[in-house]
């Protein structure tokens, strides 16, 4: 069953991941301890076998190994070819689970397009979504081994079902009635056997009345059709192929009423279907071997070499360091050394960690196991089957009449608020990130102006000034092109400059002039 822990982190406050830290199902501990314990012993067995069974030339040699050892684990790039396979897990994890196919929509489209309130109307939509759902059952069944377990055979498929006859849905006197009768496999039903007393006069009207349903995903027949047809391959889309030519016999017969309801209901079957494909897909192709063996081989040399390099051994020998001369009456200062704990604190701690993301994706790597986090798929099945007939058979046309709602004659509906939820009311609604910005006062910056260069008339010096000291200063652009380049040297080619100057001192026929002379040179300058 998968561990939610959603309402314990709804609002944030001071530790709160903190108290799921002492949970024990799918915690990090329940996956972790026993390689954890392993790993304690190794290093207590070494140090043990360090301090108290070599002689001082074995410690020195051992000492030397270690350091060795401990240079050596740091070459390994554990925290980026771990964290780049747990990344990639993770997004296949959550992949594989909005690949699960759920009958939501297709049962909805049933309803709607698939008429008749009669027996044959009620059958066909009803045997519809049971095919929608004898499809993910086999394809759930291909790829989680809970579903395998609840279905280890066809048979059991086919016998699924068991007998609607509610408690105590018979009269009292009734043969086969009362409390007695509740569950009961179809399979019993056929070989008559009746643990809790009950007459075959009671099953028989048990049977009449659950005759469709009682046989599970699967009845015998088409259980025959499915085994006659000879495959290498999963036959989990066999029902898919069986629902649209039921769907395409139901147009026929006018229970699906245009070709346009046909079309949305085939083209939500075929959502449906690339989901079961998909699925099994995803089970069929893994994330290759070779990158699952490097992690892990990574993972698992790194704390070899750490079980030697990580214990406290004697301080490497140097060469001594020359001491400073004493002053009168001053003590020598005692050396202080590398320490000699017998728990490596630090090295646990990683190896917590790094293990533990390795343990991480260990877990969720087949979602469809038997972990405590993985799908929970047999629900999915009993959910998905119980809602798909109830929304096509009981809920078929069958709706509370249409009422005029509460605000009818209001403007603005406003729903009532809680006194827990009362100071919501009072907060303003949010209109955009721009909507409190405060804009200029000025009726200038405000002005509308066109897009057009050549009517755009310049601001005044007063607003620009760094500008119009660049613009007064007439001196030629240093930007150097092909066209620019290789020019004589001369007067300023910068006629714009001087257009600017005659229309800000109000002489229009000059800035005529200037525009009319630009543009000549222009048409020389192209002349070869």
């Amino acid at each position: 069953m998968t561990v939610s822990y959603t309402l314990k982190v709804a609002e944030a406050r001071f530790g709160g991941f903190s108290g799921l830290l002492l949970r024990w199902r799918g915690s990090i501990y329940k996956l972790l301890y026993k390689e954890f314990l392993l790993f304690t012993a190794l290093y207590a067995l070494l140090s043990i076998t360090y301090r108290l069974l070599l002689t001082q030339e074995q410690r020195h040699v051992y000492a030397q190994v270690a350091r060795y050892c401990n240079r050596s684990a740091d070459l390994i790039p554990l925290s980026f070819v771990l964290g780049f396979y747990v990344t990639l897990v993770v997004n296949r994890w959550w992949a594989q689970y909005t690949s699960i196919p759920l009958p939501d929509q297709l049962m909805c489209v049933i309803s709607a397009s698939v008429h008749g309130v009669d027996q044959r109307g009620r059958l066909l939509r009803r045997t519809l979504i049971r095919y929608a759902n004898l499809a993910s059952v086999l394809v759930l069944r291909s790829v989680s081994t809970r579903v395998l377990k609840r279905f280890p055979t066809m048979e059991h498929v086919v016998d699924a079902g068991v007998d609607r006859c509610p408690r105590g849905s018979s009269p009292a006197g009734e043969p086969g009635g009362g409390p007695g009768v509740r569950t009961q496999t179809w399979a019993s039903w056929e070989r008559g056997s009746d643990p809790q007393g009950a007459s075959p006069g009671g099953q028989e009207r048990c049977l009449r009345r659950t005759h469709f349903i009682s046989s599970g995903f699967m009845s015998q027949e088409e259980r025959k059709k499915f085994e006659s047809l000879k495959s290498d391959f999963n036959k989990y889309w066999i029902p898919c192929v069986w629902f649209t030519n039921l769907a395409a016999q139901a147009r026929r017969d006018g229970r699906i009423r245009d070709d346009i309801a046909l079309c949305l209901l085939l083209e939500e079957l075929n959502k449906y279907r690339a989901k079961c494909s998909m699925l099994f897909h995803y089970d069929w192709i893994s994330i290759p071997l070779v990158y699952t063996q490097v992690v892990t081989i990574a993972v698992y040399s790194f704390f070899g070499l750490s079980l030697v390099g990580r214990q406290f051994v004697e301080p490497e020998a140097g060469p001594a360091k020359p001491r400073e001369p004493l002053e009168p009456g001053q003590e020598a200062a005692s050396t202080l050394g590398d320490l000699d704990m017998y728990v490596p604190l630090t090295t646990l701690l990683q190896f917590f960690f790094y293990a533990g993301w390795l343990k991480v994706a260990e877990q969720i790597i087949n979602p469809f196991g038997e972990d405590d986090d993985d799908f929970e798929t047999n629900k999915l099945i009993d959910r998905n089957l119980q809602v798909s007939l109830l929304s096509v058979d009981d809920m078929y046309q069958n709706l509370p009449p249409a009422e005029k709602d509460l605000y009818w004659d209001d403007d603005s509906a406003q729903p009532p608020y809680t006194v827990a939820t009362a100071a919501e009311a009072l907060r303003p609604s949010f209109l955009g990130s721009t909507f409190n910005l405060r804009v200029s006062d000025d009726p200038e910056q405000s002005m509308q102006v066109e897009a057009s260069p050549g009517s755009v008339r310049p601001l005044p010096a007063a607003q620009t000034p760094l500008l119009g000291r660049l613009l007064a200063a007439g001196a030629p652009s240093p930007a150097i092109s092909l066209r620019t380049f290789g020019r004589a040297r001369g007067a300023p080619r910068t006629p714009h400059l001087l257009r600017f100057r005659a229309e800000e001192s109000g002489d229009l026929e000059a800035a005529d002039r200037i525009e009319e002379a630009s543009v000549g040179s222009e048409e020389a300058a192209r002349e070869p």
